[in-house]
């Protein structure tokens, strides 16, 4: 597809109106955390990244980053999120 972590971070920062920052702030906070989460399984489901090595890019667990990717998962189905459909 020709997308990498860098364009996934990108586009869940704009759906969420976030600073790439937030993605990685590991706050609870809703918008970040759904941020995150879209993001987690974008590049998990999507693109191929294991959990260990997300969990080391955004300083989580792998379990966390599981739970990460069901919750974006979540979020993708709801509002018909498409990785297909990155355009920045």
């Amino acid at each position: 597809m020709g997308y990498d972590l860098r364009t996934v971070e990108d586009r869940a920062c704009k759906i969420f109106n976030l600073e790439r920052k937030g993605i990685y702030s590991g706050s609870r906070e809703k918008v970040k955390a759904e941020a995150r989460g879209l993001f987690c399984y974008w590049a998990v489901r999507e693109l191929g990244y294991g959990l260990t090595e997300i969990g080391k890019r955004l300083g989580m667990t792998q379990p966390g980053v599981g739970s990460a990717v069901k919750r974006g998962e979540r979020i993708a189905d709801q509002n018909d999120l498409l990785i297909d459909e990155l355009v920045i």
